[in-house]
């Protein structure tokens, strides 16, 4: 992937709905030249789709980790189940002692319990195990792997908290931006019955209150030739939080890092050509923070089935 290459889906990680002429400035290239360039990332699955990053206030989230005693069509079909489930917004396959990593979001603590039997209950005699871990914290998130030395600027910064709730025809623009965070302010109007300086007023609104933090391309690695691979990091204590997340920011391979609320464990999305470079990384962490971290363990990502940072409860 040449550096061209390289700023242009960075440029669409940070802000996809950037005009095809402002990002051809950006990368010496013409409207049309950037626009055939897209097409052939698209075609070639490199651009999986473009998706707003939400922040919304009040929800809670929590991880869902399956180990499963089913033939390959029963994980098939439970995947499908899973999928189809509102509160659901991302499901990964794994390989290693976890076999799915579930991530569910509702604005209702309570009514996890419910949640958690509407995923269990229809399969429950085939999982074998399972642990739930609620989100403290998200750190970061960044869609692509990529030298931070070709960007000056720095990565936008968690917004402000804001009081601001959304209401229903904001949660219906933010399920349109789900789909698709590219659409024009005119089609969105048009599909909900709105006009355009109303749908523009309103997620200007929802920007400047965080709740929409970027709009982002959703990057498949796979295509790059690169794995994902998911890290579970338990510590004696989080006494050098700051230091660690400064540390891991600085690793351009991480894709994204969170915190549970269960104990000291951080969970992240590590990208790598292979299993060796992720060693180093483990061993250089382990180098690092050898007075704090206790354990750690990794599973190949298989495969995303779903990925959809706003729930459609």
């Amino acid at each position: 992937m040449n550096e061209q290459v390289n700023i242009k889906l960075y440029e669409l990680t940070q802000d996809c709905r950037i005009s095809h002429l402002q990002l051809g400035k950006k990368v010496s290239l013409s409207k049309n030249g950037v626009d055939y360039k897209i097409q052939r990332m698209e075609h070639e699955g490199l651009i999986q789709g473009y998706f707003a990053q939400i922040d919304l206030p009040n929800y809670c989230t929590r991880e869902l980790f399956l180990k499963l005693s089913m033939t390959e069509e029963e994980t098939s079909t439970f995947i499908q189940h899973l999928c189809a489930l509102p509160f659901v917004i991302i499901v990964d396959e794994l390989s290693g002692d976890w076999d799915l990593i579930l991530e569910m979001t509702h604005p209702l603590n309570d009514f996890f319990p419910a949640l958690l039997n509407q995923i269990l209950e229809p399969f429950s005699k085939n999982i074998v195990q399972y642990q739930v871990h609620e989100v403290a914290k998200f750190y970061f998130q960044n869609m692509l792997p990529i030298r931070k030395d070709f960007f000056p600027e720095n990565l936008p910064k968690p917004s402000s908290f804001s009081t601001l709730v959304p209401d229903k025809t904001d949660h219906k623009l933010l399920a349109l931006l789900d789909e698709n965070a590219t659409l024009q302010f005119r089609e969105m109007a048009d599909r909900i019955g709105l006009t355009y300086e109303t749908v523009s007023a309103r997620i200007k609104h929802l920007k400047e209150a965080g709740i929409i933090r970027r709009f982002l391309a959703k990057i498949n690695v796979g295509v790059l030739g690169l794995n994902m691979y998911f890290v579970w990091l338990n510590f004696h204590l989080f006494n050098e939080e700051q230091r660690l997340v400064q540390y891991l920011r600085s690793k351009k391979e991480i894709r994204a890092c969170f915190k549970s609320a269960n104990s000291p464990t951080l969970f992240i999305y590590y990208v790598a050509a292979s299993i060796s470079d992720l060693d180093s990384f483990l061993r250089e962490l382990r180098s690092q923070f050898k007075d704090t971290l206790s354990s750690m363990s990794y599973f190949y990502s298989k495969r995303q089935h779903k990925y959809n940072l706003y729930p459609r409860a």
